[in-house]
């Protein structure tokens, strides 16, 4: 594992982890600039604050069905 996905880690930033090794894996952030590549971590991790906050509230409503 490597520095920035350990950093990743340990500061609770799933999001932009998943995201950033789906760039590796794909060679994506070569062909990105720097502003681009941080834009397209920091919209994955608000898309993953905002996914479990909402199953979160979901499953706190306690739904019948």
């Amino acid at each position: 594992m490597s520095t920035i996905e350990n950093q990743l880690t340990q500061l609770r930033l799933n999001g932009m982890h998943s995201s950033w090794k789906a760039m590796v894996e794909t060679r994506q952030h070569h062909e990105l600039s720097f502003g681009e590549g941080l834009e397209v971590l920091l919209q994955a991790e608000a898309e993953d604050r905002t996914h479990r906050r909402f199953e979160r509230l979901k499953k706190g409503a306690q739904f019948r069905y």
